[in-house]
């Protein structure tokens, strides 16, 4: 059977022995991971001095023996004496801050009370105060200890703030766990000073004094990864559960003990162990439950964002103009995200540095609009092919986790490139084993740090940015054949063209030549009316040839971007070009116009090099024997439709599948790439073209364009207003 004074008194023993189990443990784990680097092992100091004071201190309180527990308050209050220096020197080395001489004269007070300790003016010896056995009773030194402890404690709480009021997001969401730590741990472990007094210690708060290791190691090993509010969330879920596992069965035990006596004398205390084991089963599962809700609640709209981006990295593959698609990135970024500025840089081919090719967000930095190929920052992502925080980038950070000085070297360059571009956080974008750019992210506008799900979404978005810049370029180069290929296919036919024009562009110019020599054969001038029919003839003749030359112009000439046009004319111009040559063939030409005015948007040199292709191959699968081509056009609700027929042999149907394919080709000397690149015209205008023909009868073509709307018409009138 167990009193309420005696249940306490294990309760406190408990919450000691496990502080100490956890220093212990934590210590060792922080300090082996850091490879006992300055910082980790400054923690495994503050965590062996917290260990040796718990352990004393749990011990201590249960002695069965005066002097055990005299030789236990020796050593637990030498602990005591060495917990604030290592937690002052702990601050030190975090914030990179020296107070040299506080250090020295901490070093002083520690031998003066040490002496003091040890010659009993600091403790007087033990007592047994409310339900401990045993307790140190204080000395005539003991005030000025406590004034030692304080002082440098909150001194060293002190420097974390004013740190904290100037520091970036993440190095501040490391000393808000830094703060949290010394308000859990100096708060807990100021209630076990009472007792001394004989005053009784608050029993709840001795249970949370644990918490001080675990917040102090998360600070320094994954302080980047995980924001306060999620921390505490989870914490606090675990403490509240596990607090009513301690207390329900307590509390039990003292109300209804006096009844379980009755009922079972012998086995009272089945049913709070049994209740204790239940609860102790069930915490877990109800602590992760909790946690994961309130953390839900908590990153509610930090998951809206990520999705976002997620949704926005699927899709970028489908986006082929790269200005466009550097657009969406950043704009996504610092509007989804709420960041104060971003920024792309992309491998330039030519220089091989990596340049600037867009911006978002306002921000005093210096104006860099290339990072040279050989930059620290460059060799930092190529190594680590990881993104960069800034602040793990950082002095103090770099000295506590880096030994290879080159590497040190590396990343404090990294660094100072990361300040230049005002960068909290870099993002590589790989392809296979190659950088093809980055993605610089400024501070978030709400302060917030980036937490490891931030970063996870990031290398995703990087990555699916990658791809579509690399689809993009590959999409751009073929633009670009096509483009040549187009020119090459038009230069091509105006060769074609060539003997035939410059037949009728001789023709008017003989008219003139026999006009001008009749004139002047004649002694003397004509009649004004008869010089006047002469003149009018020349004239026109003069005009006859400027158009032909102007529709050769026109159509050799490369013509960027589209504009409202009228079908109609677009074939009568063709054929205007096209005519003369055919003719000499004995070929005619039939044309049957829509009554309406057929209007698409589009690109006149293009589409005229439809028309030039069809009407071509048409005439040469005739030959020289004559025939007919027939031109219609057509307005079918929303479509125009365009039809060249001919009288030809026409064409077979193994032949009429691959009709469309590039280098197919039934004549000797022809490249295959004609009606290609007439197919490739007609679906970049959003269009479709067949073909439909029978053997010995002939072949007509089909081209259907969209009509151009009232909204298209209007569009086009403004940029050209």
């Amino acid at each position: 059977m167990f009193s309420s004074d005696q249940l306490s008194l294990v309760f406190y023993a408990a919450a000691c022995w496990l502080t100490g189990l956890v220093d212990l443990v934590l210590g060792f784990s922080v300090g082996i991971t850091g490879q006992w680097r300055r910082l980790h092992r400054n923690f495994f100091y503050i965590c062996v001095t917290v260990c040796v004071w718990s352990f004393a201190l749990s011990m201590q309180v249960v002695s069965d023996s005066e002097r055990r527990a005299w030789i236990l308050s020796l050593i637990l209050h030498s602990a005591v004496l060495l917990i604030p220096y290592v937690y002052f020197r702990f601050i030190n080395i975090l914030l990179g801050c020296w107070y040299r001489q506080l250090l020295w004269l901490g070093w002083l007070i520690i031998g003066v009370l040490g002496w003091g300790l040890y010659s009993g003016y600091v403790v007087g010896g033990v007592h047994s105060p409310l339900y401990f056995r045993y307790y140190s009773s204080p000395g005539p030194w003991y005030p000025l200890m406590l004034a030692y402890f304080l002082g440098y404690s909150v001194f060293g709480f002190v420097l974390v703030l004013k740190a904290r009021a100037s520091a970036s997001p993440q190095q501040r969401n490391q000393l808000n766990f830094v703060l949290a730590a010394s308000m859990v741990g100096f708060y807990g472990g100021s209630m076990t000073y009472l007792p001394v007094y004989g005053i009784p210690p608050i029993l709840p708060t001795v249970i949370v004094v644990p918490l001080y290791p675990v917040l102090l190691a998360y600070a320094i090993v994954r302080h980047r990864m995980l924001d306060l509010s999620i921390a505490l969330t989870r914490t606090g879920a675990w403490a509240v559960v596990y607090f009513f596992v301690l207390v329900i069965p307590v509390t039990f035990s003292i109300a209804l003990k006096e009844t379980l006596e009755q009922l079972v004398p012998e086995y009272w205390w089945l049913f709070p162990v049994g209740l204790y084991t239940l609860l102790a089963a069930c915490a877990p599962l109800a602590a992760g439950v909790a946690s994961r809700r309130v953390e839900r609640l908590i990153r509610r709209e930090e998951r809206h964002y990520q999705d976002t981006l997620l949704a926005a990295a699927s899709g970028m593959t489908r986006i082929r103009n790269l200005d466009h698609l550097f657009s969406l990135i950043v704009r996504v970024l610092t509007k989804t995200v709420g960041l104060t500025h971003a920024a792309i840089f992309q491998l330039d081919k030519d220089s091989t540095d990596y340049v600037q090719r867009k911006r978002r967000g306002s921000i005093e930095s210096e104006d860099i609009v290339s990072v040279l190929a050989d930059d620290p920052l460059v060799h930092a992502l190529e190594t680590t092919r990881d993104p960069l925080l800034y602040e793990d980038l950082g002095r103090s950070f770099i000295e506590q986790h880096v030994d290879d000085p080159t590497i040190r070297r590396l990343l404090a360059g990294a660094a100072a490139r990361m300040q230049s571009l005002k960068a909290a956080l870099i993002v590589p974008c790989f392809v296979e084993r190659r950088l093809l750019g980055f993605i610089v992210l400024g501070n978030k506008k709400n302060r917030a740090i980036f937490s490891k799900e931030d970063l996870n979404v990031f290398r995703a978005l990087a990555s699916q940015a990658g791809l579509a810049v690399e689809n993009a370029l590959f999409f751009q180069e073929i633009e670009s054949t096509h483009a040549q290929l187009f020119q090459s296919e038009k230069l091509a036919t105006v060769g074609q063209l060539a003997s035939g024009m410059a037949h009728e562009i001789r023709n008017p110019l003989a008219i003139i030549s026999v006009k001008a020599q009749a004139l002047r054969m004649q002694n003397e001038l004509p009649p004004l009316g008869e010089l006047m029919t002469v003149m009018t003839d020349i004239e026109g003749q003069c005009q006859r040839a400027s158009d032909i030359i102007r529709r050769l112009l026109q159509f050799s000439k490369v013509q960027k971007g589209n504009d409202i046009i009228d079908i109609n004319h677009a074939v009568e111009e063709t054929i205007a070009m096209v005519n003369h040559q055919i003719s000499l063939d004995n070929i005619e030409i039939g044309l049957k116009l829509s009554d309406e005015t057929p209007r698409v948007v589009g690109n006149l040199n293009e589409l005229q090099e439809v028309f030039l292709n069809l009407m071509i191959n048409a005439a040469q699968a005739m030959g020289n024997k004559g025939g007919k081509i027939a031109l219609s056009t057509d307005v079918d609700k929303e479509m125009v439709e365009i039809k060249v027929a001919d009288t030809g042999p026409g064409i077979s149907e193994e032949n009429l599948r691959h009709l469309f394919d590039p280098f197919f080709t039934t004549k000797d000397e022809g490249t295959g790439l004609g009606l290609y690149v007439v197919h490739r015209v007609v679906e970049k205008h959003v269009g479709h073209i067949w073909a439909a023909s029978e053997v010995g009868k002939g072949t007509t073509f089909v081209v259907r364009l969209p009509l151009a709307t009232e909204k298209d018409i209007q569009e086009q009138e403004e940029k050209t207003a």
